[in-house]
């Protein structure tokens, strides 16, 4: 079992994985004057959503292009991650949710800053 120290330290050390793995820049692409590109796509000057990622792009008025996402990491002992794919960006940002009791009062944001532990007393 995780101690309250342990899992706040998770908590805090995943947001800052989370904020610092989160953006990837593209540079303009030649071949597509007045268009960002990504992956197979371009892209109009304007921020989109993609459908089933969670995830927004954004092509800038010089047309370099910036990806913004969660990022990755592993849940604590007796958590699993999920995410809601049907919200936008950040909304659609894994949640905690307890394996034994997925109930939805148990549903936590990764950086929600509450003691996993005090809801345990209550």
């Amino acid at each position: 079992m995780m101690s309250k120290l342990q899992i706040i330290m998770f908590m805090l050390l995943s947001a800052i994985y989370i904020t610092a793995a989160s953006i990837a820049i593209a540079l303009p692409n030649p071949k597509f004057p007045n268009k960002c590109f990504y992956g197979d796509e371009t892209y109009a000057v304007g921020v989109y959503y993609p459908e089933n990622k969670c995830e927004s792009i954004t092509c800038h008025d010089d047309y370099s292009i910036t990806v913004s996402n969660c990022g990755s990491y592993a849940p604590p002992e007796g958590y699993e991650i999920v995410e809601d794919l049907s919200l936008r960006y950040p909304d659609c940002c894994s949640k905690l949710i307890k394996v034994d009791d997925q109930d939805i009062n148990d549903e936590k944001d990764i950086d929600d800053e509450k003691d996993i532990d005090d809801e345990k007393e209550t």
